[in-house]
């Protein structure tokens, strides 16, 4: 779940799989099953052997003439901050050794923070492979994990280079941080992988008739191998591939580089011949230099194999991650006045706007669809003083961005008072781009409220940081998607305190037309009246991490896949016999209440928590027959209850391992370690 929902964090684009091709065709008729047996158990001790250490040098500088120096080390990693007026100390680099193998990817742990400056930041980061050999240069690539349209092609990954042209860039606004690590993502994560069976390549260099040099590897060419045929010696294969998914290599080539990023398309009749190797110009200049791909024999394939089941463990080798970072002054526009502010906000000429004192508007405001705009607080209180119950403060309108900074936002108190019910709003999303950081909302129903439910549209990205939410009734709302679709409206919260007095603190929509929402909870904490979390949508996917979580009930599930990881969970209400609700859920009183009767699946993992209970059950599934499959699976952690551990009413899956309980379990429970 979790590899599905770093892939939707990837805001860029839709994510295109297309590196390990899929297509239908004849078999290539490669192989002889001896062959492919042989074949397999190389693979698997190639795995086995081949357990590494990936040692990242992180270089961090500025295009400026006079660079500072500042060199820090840990055990694994060294990296080198040269200044460009950013402070070093605001980045940081995971300290373990990253383990690589063959097949193996993973995410390169950077942490960069702007959360104190009011300019934006463009990072460009850049990958030199230098000091790997050169066996390893042709399998180990780095990229972006994320799909984008280059010179008109849709790729689904930008592998990323040592030269200028093969940077990728991140844009991280002001009071915001960019984030990297495994088990969270604040945009699109930068990927190391060791590409399993290295059967081509894309490579800078010169090809001439007699020689051919490279002088960086770029991206790797890949295929089936037991849906392609090679040139045979006696029988045996041996030479170049003939054809490759059925299609000859002309197609294959010509299909390939239709979504490489390089304009047009590799022309086999092109191939410059040295010996028995071919090598097809992909951007090439009239002395043979530029980008050139390459497929392998089945031969060099083989010693590549043979390679990665030798290569011993505990080997060391460097990458070079260059993270260049150039300020993006802004031009800020002072303002002092509701006009002034309604104004800034939708002039395009305007990016950036402050308050200078205090202001009151009386009406709302409305982000225009397509504007992008920084509203810097400066330390200042916006508040609503129009007497209605029903408002939203502002409106980030469809395919707008609007980043709030440090300061207050108040509305004007007015509550209907019943839990539940979300008429006053401070900032709502419809289809936008909308980030708070060092913000303070009270004196509303929401604080936020996503707006993605009408099927049509954009899905809107909310990222919180260093926020305090205070609501009246309920902290952050978030409707879902109104169709099945790959796109997921995305909320990504990171070291904030949110409570709902009356509801909850945060709270998706159960409705049988509503769908995907991707929910990211860091360092946070997250309280309500009923629950501190509430997941009801089909398809939803939430990792809750390092969090404080409580309410009546601590945490409420009744659809998606959703992960709590190293939490601390309190239910606090009285003990109530868990049953089916058409809307809302049973007030369990339980730590974690999974409620599995809607039409679709309801699927919690807790991992090394702590989850309690004051009169219920620390955790509770309480299944439907015939509606979507509940489970619960608790790895490691403790689980106390004043009415038992756990609870299950035997409809669906529960599976225990490595924990402590206080209190009664039930009997039925699969217990994984014995």
């Amino acid at each position: 779940m979790w590899k599905r929902m770093r892939e939707k964090l990837n805001i860029r684009g839709k994510t295109l799989r297309t590196d390990r091709q899929s297509e239908n065709g004849s078999e290539g008729g490669v192989y002889d099953e001896k062959m492919r047996r042989v074949r397999r158990v190389v693979r698997s001790q190639a795995l086995l052997a081949g357990g590494t250490l990936l040692v990242v040098v992180i270089l961090i500088f500025a295009m400026t003439a006079a660079w500072y120096t500042n060199v820090s080390r840990t055990s694994t990693l060294t990296f080198k901050a040269e200044s460009w007026g950013f402070d070093p100390d605001n980045i940081t680099v995971g300290t373990a050794a990253i383990g690589a193998a063959p097949g193996r990817s993973g995410i390169v742990p950077i942490e960069i923070d702007n959360s104190k400056s009011a300019d934006p930041v463009k990072i460009y980061v850049n990958v030199s492979k230098s000091e790997m050999s050169e066996e390893l240069k042709r399998r180990i690539f780095f990229y972006a994990d994320t799909s984008e349209e280059i010179s008109g092609e849709m790729v689904s990954r930008v592998y990323v280079g040592a030269l200028r042209d093969g940077a990728y860039a991140y844009d991280i606004l002001p009071g915001q941080k960019l984030v990297m690590s495994d088990d969270f993502c604040s945009d699109v994560p930068l990927k190391w992988r060791w590409v399993y069976d290295m059967e081509g390549y894309y490579f800078r260099g010169t090809v001439n008739n007699v020689s051919a040099t490279a002088e960086e590897y770029i991206r790797p060419v890949e295929y089936d191998l037991d849906r392609a045929t090679f040139e045979k010696t006696n029988g045996v294969p041996t030479g170049a591939p003939v054809t490759i998914y059925g299609k000859s290599v002309a197609e294959f080539l010509d299909d390939v580089s239709s979504r490489d990023g390089y304009e047009g398309r590799v022309d086999a009749s092109d191939a410059r011949v040295i010996g028995s190797s071919s090598y097809y110009p992909v951007k090439v200049d009239e002395n043979g230099s530029g980008i050139w791909l390459y497929l392998c024999s089945y031969a060099e394939i083989d010693q590549g194999i043979s390679y990665d089941t030798n290569l011993g463990e505990n080997t060391e080798f460097e990458a070079k991650i260059t993270v260049t970072a150039v300020s993006v002054p802004s031009e800020v526009k002072n303002v002092s006045s509701a006009a002034e502010l309604a104004s800034a906000l939708n002039d395009p000429e305007v990016n950036s706007v402050k308050l200078s004192s205090d202001i009151e508007i009386p009406s709302a405001v409305t982000l225009a669809a397509g504007a992008d705009t920084t509203l810097d607080l400066g330390g200042n209180r916006i508040t609503y003083t129009g007497g209605e119950t029903e408002y939203s403060m502002i409106v980030a309108s469809e395919g707008s961005k609007l980043n709030v900074i440090g300061g207050e936002i108040a509305g004007n108190g007015n509550s209907s008072g019943v839990g539940g019910t979300v008429d006053s709003i401070a900032v709502e999303s419809v289809g936008a781009e909308v980030s708070l950081s060092g913000v303070t909302v009270s004196g509303f129903d929401t604080a936020v409220c996503v707006s993605d439910n009408d099927g049509t549209g954009a899905d809107s990205i909310l990222r919180l940081t260093d926020c305090e939410l205070d609501m009246q009734n309920l902290g952050v709302f978030i409707k879902g998607n109104g169709s099945a679709s790959e796109a997921h409206t995305t909320v990504i919260i990171d070291n904030c305190k949110i409570n709902g007095e009356t509801y909850a603190g945060i709270s998706g929509q159960g409705a049988t037309d509503l769908w995907g929402v991707d929910l990211v909870v860091r360092n946070s904490e997250i309280s309500g009246y009923y629950t501190s979390v509430y997941l009801p949508a089909r398809d939803t996917g939430a990792y809750i991490k390092d969090s404080t979580l409580s309410g009546i009930t601590g945490i409420v599930v009744k659809g998606g896949t959703v992960i709590i990881d190293g939490c601390s969970v309190t239910g606090n209400g009285a003990h109530v016999a868990a049953a089916a609700s058409g809307g809302g859920w049973t007030d369990t009183g339980d730590g974690v209440y999974v409620e599995a009767v809607y039409n679709w699946n309801a699927d919690v993992t807790v991992k090394n928590s702590t989850v309690n209970s004051t009169y219920a059950y620390a955790v509770e599934l309480f299944g439907k027959a015939g509606s979507g499959s509940g489970r619960i699976a608790l790895e490691g952690g403790s689980y106390a209850g004043g009415a038992g551990g756990a609870n299950w009413n035997s409809i669906g899956t529960f599976t225990v391992k490595g924990c402590t309980f206080s209190g009664s379990v039930p009997g039925d429970v699969t217990r994984l370690d014995g």
